[in-house]
């Protein structure tokens, strides 16, 4: 079946316009499996699979998503950190750790790097490892880009933590920090999208 047929920018469209639901039943046979016309690009089809389950909050299958994208192509970073996106968004911030560790070790480009960095500190964040978390932010914040912005925020969110301000001390009147400064499986689009396309 010709490649066409089965274009990933309508896959994309989907993903953005929020309409993950309708993405999955492009990609998806009724059983589950991955339909036949996007054998060609298995490992795009699993991450566009993944970011389905994850705008969805289906967190264990978009998991399982990635790991089969990975299994495609294992050089794929971007799927080790939309691995550890969905542990952290499982509340697991030792796993995500892991999954972020694994990245770097990879020795990804700068670009890719600053996700991950990001993100590892995010979770060190979450396990009250704030000197570790500020160190990797302080890191990032000279960036002029989303990373660059997170870590900038992040920072702040990590100082207040440490030194609230009276009102935070008293519940329920501050967003939780826990929300704040993550990429989101719409950042991982946009990237796949880059990645993809060779841009």
């Amino acid at each position: 079946m010709p490649h066409d047929l089965f274009d990933f920018d309508d896959i994309h469209a989907l993903l953005r316009a929020q309409q993950p639901r309708k993405a999955l039943r492009r990609l998806l046979t009724p059983d589950g499996g991955l339909r036949a016309g996007y054998f060609y690009d298995k490992n795009h089809a699993w991450y566009c699979v993944g970011c389905a389950h994850f705008d969805l909050g289906n967190y264990p299958d978009a998991r399982s998503a990635f790991r089969k994208a990975l299994r495609a192509d294992s050089s794929d970073l971007q799927c080790l950190l939309a691995i550890g996106n969905c542990y952290d968004a499982e509340g697991k911030p030792k796993l995500a750790e892991k999954a972020f560790l694994s990245g770097l070790a990879m020795n990804p480009n700068r670009t890719i790097s600053a996700k991950f960095k990001l993100n590892l500190a995010n979770a060190l964040f979450d396990q009250d490892r704030d000197t570790e978390a500020l160190t990797l932010y302080k890191g990032l914040a000279r960036r002029r880009d989303l990373v660059g912005d997170r870590a900038r925020a992040n920072i702040d969110r990590l100082r207040k933590r440490r030194h609230p301000p009276l009102k935070a001390v008293v519940p329920n009147l501050d967003e939780p920090l826990k929300v704040h400064g993550r990429l989101q499986s719409s950042d991982l689009v946009d990237d796949l999208s880059r990645a993809k396309d060779g841009v």
